[in-house]
Protein backbone atom coordinates (compact mmCIF):
# COMPACT_ATOMS: atom_id res chain seq x y z
CA UNK A 1 0.00 0.00 0.00
CA UNK A 2 3.01 2.35 0.78
CA UNK A 3 4.03 1.47 -2.72
CA UNK A 4 1.28 3.27 -4.35
CA UNK A 5 0.67 5.56 -2.43
CA UNK A 6 4.50 6.88 -3.50
CA UNK A 7 3.95 6.07 -6.97
CA UNK A 8 1.03 8.41 -6.82
CA UNK A 9 2.79 11.05 -5.40
CA UNK A 10 5.69 10.95 -7.93
CA UNK A 11 3.16 10.38 -10.80
CA UNK A 12 1.17 13.32 -9.13
CA UNK A 13 4.76 15.66 -8.99
CA UNK A 14 5.83 14.38 -12.63
CA UNK A 15 2.36 15.56 -14.30
CA UNK A 16 2.61 19.26 -12.62
CA UNK A 17 6.17 19.43 -13.40
CA UNK A 18 5.21 18.49 -17.03
CA UNK A 19 2.91 21.46 -16.96
CA UNK A 20 -0.08 19.15 -17.28
CA UNK A 21 -0.32 19.16 -21.08
CA UNK A 22 0.29 22.35 -21.76
CA UNK A 23 2.47 22.62 -24.92
CA UNK A 24 4.17 25.85 -26.79
CA UNK A 25 4.00 26.16 -30.69
CA UNK A 26 6.21 28.94 -32.21
CA UNK A 27 5.45 30.50 -35.40
CA UNK A 28 7.73 33.57 -37.06
CA UNK A 29 7.11 36.29 -40.03
CA UNK A 30 8.76 39.15 -41.47
CA UNK A 31 8.16 42.33 -39.53
CA UNK A 32 9.41 46.16 -41.02
CA UNK A 33 13.18 45.62 -39.42
CA UNK A 34 13.83 41.50 -38.96
CA UNK A 35 11.87 38.57 -37.63
CA UNK A 36 8.94 38.25 -35.47
CA UNK A 37 8.20 34.98 -33.19
CA UNK A 38 5.24 34.49 -31.32
CA UNK A 39 4.60 31.19 -29.05
CA UNK A 40 1.57 30.30 -28.35
CA UNK A 41 0.78 27.53 -25.27
CA UNK A 42 -1.80 25.27 -25.50
CA UNK A 43 -3.69 23.43 -23.01
CA UNK A 44 -6.78 21.15 -23.58
CA UNK A 45 -7.12 23.23 -27.39
CA UNK A 46 -7.23 26.81 -25.55
CA UNK A 47 -4.19 28.64 -26.22
CA UNK A 48 -3.44 30.35 -22.39
CA UNK A 49 -1.03 32.00 -22.81
CA UNK A 50 0.61 33.87 -25.98
CA UNK A 51 4.32 35.82 -26.13
CA UNK A 52 5.86 37.57 -28.95
CA UNK A 53 8.90 38.58 -29.75
CA UNK A 54 10.48 41.23 -31.86
CA UNK A 55 14.02 42.69 -31.02
CA UNK A 56 14.83 44.17 -34.71
CA UNK A 57 11.24 46.57 -34.51
CA UNK A 58 10.50 49.89 -33.65
CA UNK A 59 10.70 49.68 -29.75
CA UNK A 60 8.02 52.37 -29.42
CA UNK A 61 5.48 50.71 -31.95
CA UNK A 62 6.39 46.95 -30.69
CA UNK A 63 6.12 48.19 -27.56
CA UNK A 64 2.04 48.45 -28.67
CA UNK A 65 1.64 45.48 -30.68
CA UNK A 66 3.20 43.88 -27.76
CA UNK A 67 1.42 45.17 -25.22
CA UNK A 68 -2.36 44.42 -27.07
CA UNK A 69 -1.93 41.48 -29.52
CA UNK A 70 -0.60 38.54 -27.37
CA UNK A 71 -3.73 39.46 -25.01
CA UNK A 72 -6.27 39.68 -28.10
CA UNK A 73 -4.64 36.17 -29.31
CA UNK A 74 -5.61 34.35 -25.90
CA UNK A 75 -9.26 36.15 -25.24
CA UNK A 76 -10.37 35.12 -28.93
CA UNK A 77 -8.23 32.25 -29.18
CA UNK A 78 -7.54 32.95 -32.44
CA UNK A 79 -4.94 34.58 -33.96
CA UNK A 80 -7.60 36.80 -35.89
CA UNK A 81 -7.18 40.03 -34.35
CA UNK A 82 -7.11 43.53 -34.75
CA UNK A 83 -3.70 45.36 -36.05
CA UNK A 84 -2.63 48.35 -33.89
CA UNK A 85 -3.00 51.58 -34.85
CA UNK A 86 0.35 53.26 -36.09
CA UNK A 87 1.71 49.76 -35.98
CA UNK A 88 0.69 47.91 -39.27
CA UNK A 89 3.67 46.28 -40.55
CA UNK A 90 4.73 44.92 -37.12
CA UNK A 91 0.85 44.04 -36.31
CA UNK A 92 0.34 41.96 -39.86
CA UNK A 93 4.19 40.28 -39.15
CA UNK A 94 2.53 39.63 -35.55
CA UNK A 95 -0.55 38.51 -37.14
CA UNK A 96 1.41 36.16 -39.31
CA UNK A 97 3.61 34.62 -37.13
CA UNK A 98 0.61 33.85 -34.43
CA UNK A 99 -0.98 31.78 -37.76
CA UNK A 100 2.01 30.24 -38.48
CA UNK A 101 2.08 28.99 -34.42
CA UNK A 102 -1.74 27.40 -34.47
CA UNK A 103 -1.09 25.93 -37.43
CA UNK A 104 1.51 23.91 -35.96
CA UNK A 105 -0.67 23.68 -32.74
CA UNK A 106 -3.58 22.51 -35.20
CA UNK A 107 -5.82 24.80 -34.65
CA UNK A 108 -6.41 26.78 -38.00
Amino acid sequence: MKKIVKVLVCLLVLLTLCGCGEEKYTGSAKGMHGTVEVTITVKDGKVTKCEATGAEETAELWAKVNAALPNAVVEKNSADVDAVAGATVSSKAFKEAAKAAFKAAGLE
